[in-house]
């Protein structure tokens, strides 16, 4: 089915006659004669769409518009129009600007020309496919690692829990096992953030919605990002609002969404720097603010801060530690919220950048005390 052309030229031969070149060619086609057999068809599988001007003014450009909009990220769908001999009309300049990978075959196009297009447009969207799949593969395989690596943390926390039953007042012990604490925390948060990537691409990903404080996910938050802050000795303000925000969310991938923006903060701000939180509601929407007197980001470099992987360099300019998935987890995860997550700086080198949450407020009352997230 995904290597099918579907073919939608509902007036004139062209449909009949392209289907009948394709044929000889041995090349799988469909004539869609209604928008909707040929919206019906593209679900089911389209290697590329050849159409004509005229079906475009006739509600075809819509269609294919929206189609092309939500295909997923892997998808590059063909679109091959064939146009009347001239000059472009406004129906062929808009579908240029519009309908993305677009090819224009002026009529009457010879066979030859016609059958090599297609088989090139074939080989092109094969190797889409090729993406997809290696796409599925890397995403089982990081579901397995993770799955594979989170078994043995629980009997490790075990034994380093033991270790304190039978030697508690052994110092060397005492060293050992928080070492082995801090260590198996981490790797925790690495494994989690791993399977969270696999769920949320594979679909499986749903959101424990309720009602929650602000004031407990950032008292939470605090108490995530409180350790590697003061190791940096790295005040960290808070500015809530003096009134309660209640919030219809799910709780954890909340506190995930700010720990991981406030621990990349911490994370790319030198010795002895500030990070300032503060949160609002404006009409309805929760507006929290992370900003920090850090390394900076210049332009090119902000959208990037938000793809699955990337790394960047710390102050010291080496590349940072971990995964590079946090900020990516927490943009998705407020996007799952309906709100939004971005991020703007006046440049690297220039020590301030600025990362913003934005999402829907339930409703109000009167706030918890968040602790000091790390500082002096």
């Amino acid at each position: 089915m995904e290597s099918r052309i579907l073919i939608y030229a509902p007036t004139g031969q062209d449909a009949p006659l392209a289907a009948k070149v394709m044929a000889t060619a041995a090349i799988n086609s469909h004539v869609c004669r209604t928008l909707t057999e040929l919206s019906a068809q593209m679900e089911l599988g389209v290697g590329a769409v050849l159409t004509v001007e005229e079906a475009l003014e006739m509600g075809g450009y819509k269609l294919l518009q929206e189609w092309v909009a939500r295909q997923p990220d892997w998808s590059d769908l063909p679109i091959i129009l064939l146009t009347h001999r001239g000059a472009d009309s406004q129906t062929v300049r808009k579908a240029v600007a519009g309908l993305g990978n677009l090819s224009l075959m002026e009529r009457p196009v010879r066979t030859l020309t016609l059958i090599t297009a297609l088989h090139s447009t074939l080989r092109a969207r094969n190797k889409q496919y090729q993406v997809r799949e290696a796409a599925r593969r890397k995403d089982e395989f990081l579901a397995s690692l993770g799955h594979e690596l989170r078994n043995p943390l629980a009997p490790i926390r075990t034994s380093v829990s033991l270790l304190t039953h039978l030697y508690p007042d052994a110092a060397p012990v005492a060293r050992i096992r928080d070492m082995v604490e801090r260590q198996v925390r981490l790797l925790t948060r690495l494994v989690d953030d791993l399977l969270d990537v696999a769920r949320i691409t594979s679909g499986k990903i749903t959101l424990q919605r309720q009602l929650v404080s602000l004031a407990a996910v950032m008292n939470h938050v605090s108490e995530l990002c409180a350790q590697a802050a003061s190791a940096k000795r790295i005040h960290v303000a808070w500015q809530l609002p003096s009134s309660e925000i209640m919030l219809d969310a799910d709780y954890a991938r909340m506190v995930q969404i700010f720990a991981n923006i406030l621990s990349n903060a911490v994370k790319f701000t030198p010795q002895g720097g500030n990070v300032v939180v503060r949160a609002s509601a404006e009409e309805q929407v929760l507006v929290v603010s992370l900003r920090d007197n850090g390394i900076g980001l210049d332009a090119e470099t902000i959208p990037r801060i938000f793809r699955m992987f990337e790394q960047s360099k710390t102050v010291s300019g080496q590349f940072s530690s971990g995964l590079g998935i946090g900020l990516s987890l927490s943009r998705q995860f407020a996007e799952m919220h309906g709100g939004t997550v971005e991020a703007h700086s006046e440049g690297a080198g220039r020590q301030r950048a600025q990362r913003r949450a934005a999402g829907r407020v339930v409703r109000g009352r009167r706030p918890q005390n968040p602790g000091a997230g790390g500082g002096r």
